[in-house]
């Protein structure tokens, strides 16, 4: 269900594809202090699958925010929306 909302509310296709991509900022900590935010999450969760959906709402959210504004993506959004979560 979660996929589906963020296929509608983003425009998101390939959720393997934004699965890849968190993990890869994981692995090399980027933006700085994703590593922590994916560790809280994970804790919070109980499981690494919804601390990446958390994630996911996230990066959604900063990617809509930048077509919205015509601006590139503002890891600040992404980084704020996560502290939120």
């Amino acid at each position: 269900r979660r996929c589906a909302d963020l296929t509608r509310r983003y425009g998101c296709h390939d959720d393997r594809h934004h699965t890849l991509t968190i993990e890869e900022q994981i692995s090399i900590n980027q933006p700085h202090g994703i590593r922590a935010h994916f560790q809280r999450l994970t804790a919070k969760h109980e499981a690494e699958h919804d601390a990446q959906h958390q994630m996911m709402e996230c990066l959604g959210e900063m990617i809509w925010q930048a077509q919205r504004h015509g601006t590139a993506p503002d890891a600040g959004v992404y980084l704020s929306c996560l502290e939120s979560k």
